[in-house]
């Protein structure tokens, strides 16, 4: 079974840029600390990379880039577009 956008953006996020291995799905992640704004940018290409999808501006504003799991419903959201559903 592939991974979740959830798991495979978390294991991105800890694996690469270093967040803790505690981090959630619903942790905060600019507002904690966690995300600093220069590495959002690493955080798009990763996901247009790994789902071959484009990220509109206005998927990478605050509300939308908030948790985990927010930016895995965009994600969701762009795929399905993608595909045509």
């Amino acid at each position: 079974m592939a991974p979740s956008v959830e798991q495979t953006l978390r294991k991105f996020l800890v694996d690469e840029l270093g967040l803790p291995g505690d981090v959630t799905a619903d942790s905060r992640l600019a507002e904690s600390g966690l995300l600093v704004s220069a590495q959002l940018l690493d955080v798009v290409v990763f996901i247009e990379d790994t789902y071959r999808i484009v990220m509109r501006p206005v998927d990478v504003v605050p509300e939308k880039m908030r948790t985990i799991a927010s930016i895995a419903a965009v994600v969701g959201e762009r795929i399905r577009e993608r595909d045509g559903a």
